[in-house]
């Protein structure tokens, strides 16, 4: 899958948007300046946005999408994503700031959507037997709350992408 990624993408080796973490746990942070993209948290005075377990401590590659792989100003994709041999897991890192939940959803469906026909066109999914979507609020509220309207949203996903829509601020790699 990776070398699908750097035949579609052939800067993201030189834009340093590709990294392999195989530690038990390592968290993600998106960074509020510029370049304003989502890294491996290495700094412990950076906050934390997303957690990834990882207990058998494969290679679990990290994809900075946001500023990184895509680098224009339509913000029409997601942030980064996370994948393995078998799972391919993009993520959208949404502050619980000015706008609602619903707003937030709204808006990380279309990202997450745009960013998985992206790569469907491009033929990277060649190999992969799941992929997930998730949605996450950088708040440390229990959640996520299942209502009607997110099962609906989750199921016109799964049709639309092919993909589970997930929330929640971390990813289990077993």
């Amino acid at each position: 899958m990776r070398k699908s990624i750097e035949n579609a993408f052939p800067h993201v080796i030189t834009g340093k948007c590709l990294e392999v973490e195989t530690a038990p746990g390592f968290e993600l942070f998106d960074s509020p300046i510029p370049p304003q993209r989502c890294f491996i948290r290495r700094n412990h005075e950076q906050e934390r946005h997303f957690l990834v377990r990882n207990p058998s401590q494969k290679p679990i590659h990290f994809l900075a999408i946001d500023k990184c792989l895509l680098n224009d100003d339509a913000e029409t994709h997601c942030d980064c994503a996370l994948f393995d041999e078998q799972t391919f897991c993009f993520i959208e890192l949404k502050d619980a700031g000015k706008r609602t939940r619903k707003e937030h959803r709204r808006k990380a469906y279309q990202q997450l959507k745009a960013t998985i026909l992206l790569f469907r066109d491009k033929e990277i999914f060649q190999d992969v037997t799941a992929i997930e979507a998730i949605i996450s609020f950088a708040s440390k509220d229990s959640y996520p709350v299942r209502t009607s309207s997110s099962a609906d949203a989750a199921l016109m996903f799964e049709m639309e992408c092919n993909a589970r829509l997930l929330e929640g601020n971390e990813k289990i790699f077993e």
